[in-house]
Order: C-alpha cells, then structure tokens, then sequence
C-alpha cells in the first residue's frame, strides 16, 4: 500500500478505515481473514464434489469435454471469454451445487415481523431455516432428483432461467461473493475437463458418494481418482498462460 502498487480490495479498505470503525488490528485481521476463509472453504468444497460427480458420471463429464473440444480446441486454455459458449459447464457445475449442496441444511434467518404465506404464519421472532438439500430434491422441480443430470438445466442450448437453486442463501443474508465464487468454480470446472480426463482409480477403494463431513460446510470424505491429461503439451500450454 505504501509503494501505491495494491489494488483495490477488502483487505485494504478496512485497513483505511481502521480508526473510522474503531478496529483493533486483531478484528481487522479477523473480519478480513473471516471473509477469506468462508470464501476458500466453500469454493474448495465445491470444486471436490465438481470431481466426485465427475468421476461418477463419466457420461456428463463426457458430453462437457465434447463442448470444450468444440469450443477451445486444444491450443489454448478455456478462459472466462469463453463462458457464454460453455453451456454444458456451466451446466455440470449447477447440477453440483443442487446435487451435492455445500451448505445442505441452511443457516437460520429470524422474521424480523409477522410473515403471512399462503396459509401459514410465521410469527415475528420466529427462525427459519431454508433447508437446500430438501429444495434440491423438490420432484415437481427436478424431476428424478437423486440422478445427477446437468441436461436438467439447459433448454435449446442455453441455460434455462425458469429454475433456480438457493445454493448463496437468503435474502439480505445472502452470500456478498457469489458471483467470484461462481466464476472460480467455473473457470476451475472449465479447466479441469479441458485438461484432464478423470477416473476411478482402481487401486483405491470404491467411492462413497454418499460420505461427506458433518460440518456446516460439508466436504466429501476423502476419496481417490486419476487425472490423465487430454492434451499432449499441457505443461507448456498452462505456463505460457502465466
């Protein structure tokens, strides 16, 4: 900051504004650190369960990887130039976060007033908890809920925007960086397909898709897989990007 050769983020504009709010360097350093490691731990999460269904799937993984052939080729790494055109990543990745939810049991919100829907009330003070695993599993709205379908998204080749998953949350609770951890796992998703084709190892014991963590947070449980590069000269592909 003092050489002028940062850009503009979080970190710097708390560390401006320390004395205007009062902020011990100890809950700077938290609140920043707070909103890194919730942003880290759930896009990791993400990205893992984005190769269990990968390695599950081997037909959806195919179908997105024909898309990438077809639309970056082999020359170059996917970039985010590229996104309008990945539909079947972008696809893969929010049948992911229905499938597998990273927050499958919610977070509690309170009714702040009396809240009348339909015919329930929902008194002021109240907690509600938007279960996403059980949205997630709505038959009316994905039918056959418990297959890992991307296709369930796309409609004539595009993202359909008649259905939508809460995996961000709720109202004004909402997570604040949903769209740079949308873009990371995409991006990630995108590279991933482009570059490696992923498989069972066969020397490891077989996957429990159903083995997650117990955490607010969930993570599968460890789990073994083989990455085989699709592209001959990937190493030097990948480092002339950098």
């Amino acid at each position: 900051m003092s050489l002028g050769q940062i850009q503009p983020c979080f970190g710097k504009y708390i560390i401006e504004r320390q004395t205007e709010y009062n902020l011990s360097d100890e809950e700077s350093a938290y609140l920043v650190g707070a909103i890194f490691g919730a942003g880290s731990d759930t896009t990791a999460s993400a990205i893992s369960v984005l190769v269990l269904a990968a390695v599950l799937y081997p037909e959806a993984q195919t179908m997105v990887q024909e898309q990438l052939d077809a639309v970056v080729g082999k020359d170059r790494a996917p970039t985010f130039g590229d996104q309008s055109l990945l539909t079947q990543v972008t696809a893969f990745v929010l049948e992911t976060y229905r499938w597998r939810p990273v927050s499958a049991g919610g977070f509690a919100h309170r009714a702040m007033k009396d809240i009348v829907w339909k015919n329930y009330r929902i008194p002021a003070g109240a907690s509600v908890i938007g279960n996403q695993w059980s949205i997630g599993r709505d038959p009316e709205v994905f039918p056959n809920p418990e297959h890992f379908n991307p296709q369930r998204w796309i409609k004539d080749g595009t993202i359909r925007q008649n259905i939508k998953y809460p995996n961000w949350g709720f109202g004004r609770r909402i997570c604040p960086g949903q769209h740079v951890a949308h873009r990371s796992v995409f991006i990630n998703a995108a590279t991933l397909f482009w570059a490696f084709t992923i498989s069972p190892d066969s020397s490891a014991p077989p996957i429990d898709p159903w083995a997650f963590t117990l955490s607010s947070n969930t993570h599968p449980m460890p789990f073994s897989v083989r990455f085989t590069p699709r592209v001959a000269n990937l190493r030097e592909l990948l480092n002339a990007d950098e």
